[in-house]
Formats: structure tokens, C-alpha cells, sequence
């Protein structure tokens, strides 16, 4: 065989290995749109188990974590020619013939989203049932392994829902163990303030005085050493906007009324004139908002100051 046919055929067994290639991508073609229905049909399949089966939710899940499939990607279905990595933001760049892969069946950042749509579906009115608790905790489980694999706006969207689920289950330790690892988005003396409150509240559950004096001075504390962005807490069940000198009035209050319970009573006067103090400021921060202001001057009579 002389050098001429060598050519040919090594030339046509590049090109039948090629057309091969390309014919496996054609039947493992994977479009912008095939996506869009995946995970639209995913969705309303897992809306329908959490309602009618929801014990199978769970499952579901860790089928989707583990489940993988071959896909190939053309150039023209995907943005700027790249292949979408799942999982991160990386972008691997599209190539002559079209990129085929084995990846997850369902990105995780989508799956992150459904399993906080099931925390709600779950929890309903706030008041779950024990049957509901019990899914929720092992909701919880699940998400704390998913966390680490997911983009960073995708953990932190996770990490607030999870922390809501915490307290829907009453599990209020695990609440302060999030935030003492911090809670992305929020800074660390904000976590610092929501932690006491928590514990605060439990000392007050068991009557312990002492303890919650000692939580609600941590919160205050917490509080004056975050920067005041001038933007009011909003409560949507009352329609009331809450300055932060009235949050810290509210708190120096309740530091006043414990103190004074366990026979503090220097300690208590001191907190009772820093009290008045910042609801004298709480008064000019809130003088434009009529139904806020009616509110909290009824809550300065009623307190005395």
C-alpha cells in the first residue's frame, strides 16, 4: 500500500470515527429548551409528591443529587458557545464538534431552589404537625449536605431558608449553630444579635432571669455596633416600621425589667434612662410615619417613660 492510499485511508477512518461522534451527539442533544422542560416537569412533579405523598419528596431528592447523564451540547443551543458547568459558574469554551459529558440530570442550583420550596410547603402555616416536623428536620439534613456544592448565591438563598426551617421545628440550638458559623449576606454582629435574641428567649422559657439579662445585653450590644442604614424593620402583619433606636429602646426595657427582677436595681435604673433616652430618638425617627409613631407612643405610656 503505498503512501497516497495510506493517506485515504486513515483519512477515512478519521472521518467515520468523526461521523460517529457527531452522531452520537445528534442522538444525546441536549438544547436550551430541553432544559427549560426538565426542570419544569421536575418541579411539578415534586409540587404533587409534596402534597400527596410527601414522604417520597425525600427520595426524590437523593435520586437528583446522585443521578447523572451523558448530554451533548451544540454551540448554537448554548450562550456564546459554551457548555454550562453545574454547580458553579465556570464555562468550559464550545469546540468544532459539539461537547459531550456526563453531568448531574439536574443542576443543583435548581435543585437547591425546589428543596426550598418544599421547606414551605412543608412548614404551611408555621405550624407544622409532628408528622411535618419530622420531614422538615430531615429536609434540614439533606440541605446541610447540599450547601457545600452549590454557587454562592444558591448557599446563601439555602442558608436563610434553613434557618427559617430551625425555628419551625423549634430547634432553636441548631439556629444558633448557623449563625455562629455566620450566615452569608449578613455580617457578623448582625448573627452576633440574632443568636442572644434566640437565647434570650429560651432563658425566658425557663424562667431563668439571670441568663436572659444576660442575652438581651449581648443583643443590645450587637446591635449599637452594627452601622445604622437608616432603614426601618418593616413588620408586614401589622403594617409597623421599626427604627432601629426603637429595637434598642424595646431592648434596654426589657434589660431594665430583668435587672430589677433580680434585685439589680442600679443596674435596672441605668437601663431604664438609657431606655427613655432612645425612645426620646425613636420619636423624632419615626415623627413622618402617623401609624408607626400612634404605636410606639402608646408603648412609651404604657411603660412608664
Amino acid at each position: 500500500m503505498n503512501t497516497l492510499q495510506k493517506t485515504a485511508v486513515a483519512a477515512g477512518v478519521v472521518i467515520a470515527i468523526a461521523g460517529v461522534y457527531y452522531g452520537t451527539c445528534t442522538s444525546l442533544r441536549f438544547t436550551k429548551e430541553d432544559m427549560r422542560t426538565l426542570l419544569a416537569d421536575t418541579e411539578k412533579e415534586v409540587r404533587l409528591a409534596s402534597v400527596r405523598a410527601p414522604d417520597t419528596v425525600l427520595p426524590m431528592f437523593e435520586k437528583m443529587k446522585t443521578e447523572q447523564v451523558w448530554r451533548a451540547r451544540f454551540k448554537k443551543d448554548w450562550p456564546d458557545g459554551y457548555r454550562l458547568q453545574t454547580g458553579d459558574s465556570a464555562k468550559v469554551p464550545g469546540a468544532l464538534f459539539p461537547v459531550v459529558a456526563k453531568e448531574p440530570k439536574i443542576p443543583a442550583g435548581h435543585m437547591s431552589s425546589l428543596v426550598e420550596d418544599t421547606f414551605i410547603r412543608f412548614a404551611g402555616n408555621g405550624f407544622p404537625g409532628k408528622a411535618a416536623q419530622e420531614r422538615i428536620k430531615k429536609l434540614i439534613a439533606f440541605a446541610e449536605e447540599l450547601e457545600p456544592t452549590l454557587p454562592a448565591a444558591d448557599a446563601k438563598s439555602l442558608r436563610e431558608r434553613l434557618l427559617d426551617a430551625h425555628f419551625v421545628v423549634n430547634d432553636f440550638d441548631g439556629a444558633v449553630a448557623m449563625l455562629e458559623k455566620g450566615l452569608p449576606g449578613h455580617s457578623e454582629n448582625w448573627c452576633k444579635a440574632a443568636s442572644a435574641k434566640i437565647r434570650a428567649h429560651q432563658a425566658e422559657e425557663k424562667k431563668d432571669d439571670a441568663e436572659a439579662l444576660k442575652q438581651f445585653i449581648a443583643f443590645g450590644e450587637a446591635m449599637e455596633a452594627e452601622p445604622d442604614k437608616g432603614v426601618p424593620e418593616f413588620d408586614p402583619t401589622s403594617g409597623v416600621a421599626y427604627c432601629r433606636a426603637w429595637v434598642l429602646a424595646k431592648n434596654a426595657r426589657r434589660c431594665f425589667e430583668y435587672a430589677k427582677k433580680i434585685g439589680k436595681d442600679e443596674e435596672a435604673a441605668a437601663f431604664r434612662a438609657k431606655a427613655k433616652g432612645l425612645y426620646e430618638k425613636a420619636v423624632k425617627d419615626t415623627s413622618d410615619d402617623d401609624k408607626s409613631l400612634a404605636v410606639l407612643k402608646k408603648e412609651i405610656a404604657e411603660a412608664g417613660l
